[in-house]
């Protein structure tokens, strides 16, 4: 049975498909009691709160051509029929354009719709926004998620070493793990830039953060083989990604 006969099979249409993703945030989202506690508060708690206000510079041509030809060659398309591959193939041509459009972008505090997909100008920013966590050490030694240098397998080995240790002083050891369900699907986008913007995002770098988030679609599309596919994921309230 193909997938096509098996998605036949339960009368499901690729509108059914997208739907799904589309309002899986805010479904899951229904499903939790909301806090009596100010979230807000939650952050003060943290004692992280950096004196200092990001500042997000501008781009250069030579960080826009590193960007691109660090890029993973894929021959998968966006929306817009571009690929990695071609990207690269016309790095030369295309570079200095980018590099004024995303500096404009910069200091209007304005991500366009049309760049929403755009893998070079969010690795632009998020590239100067984790540089700035970093240096007013607002990640937590324990965390290795989206850490560079530091991977599920870094988290491993530090439980590992720990339990070692306890069981060489005699010590009981116990675990909590949790896994918290579509965790990026929930993410409020309000409460997240209210983080943000306590954490010192604030200003154009929080007007471009916003404009970042709003104004999202989802749509989906056919690919060669007749199988259709989730292609544009953007969601107003919440976070969501494509599974594909």
């Amino acid at each position: 049975m193909t997938k096509t006969d098996a998605c036949n099979e339960t009368k499901l249409t690729p509108e059914d498909f997208n739907n799904y993703f589309v309002h899986i945030g805010e479904n899951l989202q229904k499903q939790f009691d909301n806090s009596d506690e100010d979230p807000h508060l939650f952050l003060q708690k943290t004692n992280k709160c950096p004196g200092t206000t990001c500042y997000l510079e501008p781009v250069s041509l030579q960080e826009v051509k590193d960007i691109i030809k660090g890029l993973n060659k894929k021959k998968t398309k966006d929306i817009y029929g571009m690929t990695t591959t071609l990207l690269d193939d016309i790095s030369a041509e295309i570079a200095e354009p980018l590099e004024n459009m995303i500096n404009q972008c910069i200091e209007e505090g304005t991500f366009p719709r049309e760049l929403k997909v755009a893998r070079v100008f969010e690795t632009v920013i998020c590239r100067r926004i984790v540089s700035f966590l970093e240096k007013n050490n607002i990640f937590t030694p324990v965390q290795h998620g989206y850490i560079s240098g530091k991977s599920t397998i870094t988290a491993l080995a530090e439980a590992v070493s720990e339990i070692l240790a306890a069981k060489d002083n005699q010590e009981n050891v116990e675990m909590v793990l949790c896994d918290l369900s579509k965790a990026f699907d929930t993410v409020s986008h309000d409460l997240l830039l209210a983080k943000l913007q306590y954490y010192g995002l604030r200003g154009m770098a929080h007007k471009l953060l916003r404009s970042y988030l709003q104004d999202r679609s989802q749509d989906y599309g056919k690919s060669k083989k007749g199988i259709y596919i989730i292609t544009y994921v953007y969601k107003d309230d919440f976070l969501s990604f494509p599974a594909v």
